[in-house]
């Protein structure tokens, strides 16, 4: 669904589409926030939800998608610190996080992804050192 034009929210009932493995809402209308529920999707080995104004906290339940290996949120409105489980995601191949207002400490787990092929945190408020591997 990459760049349609569909509006509203990311429904909480999302969680309940556990054989998903590619999620792409990028470049839509959508906005709001992202649904607790989005960390039921287990299979899960793309999340695209990047240029579609999401606000709010990225929420704790993104570390139970253990096969995630695209973390794309970059260019969305989101606020409050980057989760200390990241680390817990070691399949991810790449990370999008960037112009959102994150802000804080990284957590030290970043340094457990090993598997890191793209690292863009830019346009945040991030402070600190980069945690090493």
């Amino acid at each position: 669904m990459n760049g349609c034009h569909i509006s509203g929210t990311i429904p909480s009932t999302i969680g309940l589409l556990t054989s998903l493995v590619v999620l792409e809402f990028g470049n839509s209308l959508l906005s709001g926030t992202i649904p607790f529920s989005m960390g039921n999707i287990s299979k899960l080995f793309t999340l695209d939800l990047s240029f579609i104004k999401l606000s709010g906290v990225i929420p704790t339940s993104i570390c139970q998608l253990k096969n995630v290996q695209y973390l794309l949120l970059g260019n969305d409105n989101l606020t409050g610190t980057l989760p200390d489980c990241i680390g817990s995601l070691t399949q991810l191949h790449r990370i999008g996080l960037h112009n959102n207002q994150l802000s804080g400490t990284l957590p030290s787990s970043i340094g457990d992804l090993v598997q890191l092929r793209y690292f863009n945190l830019d346009d945040n408020q991030f402070i600190g050192t980069l945690p090493s591997t």
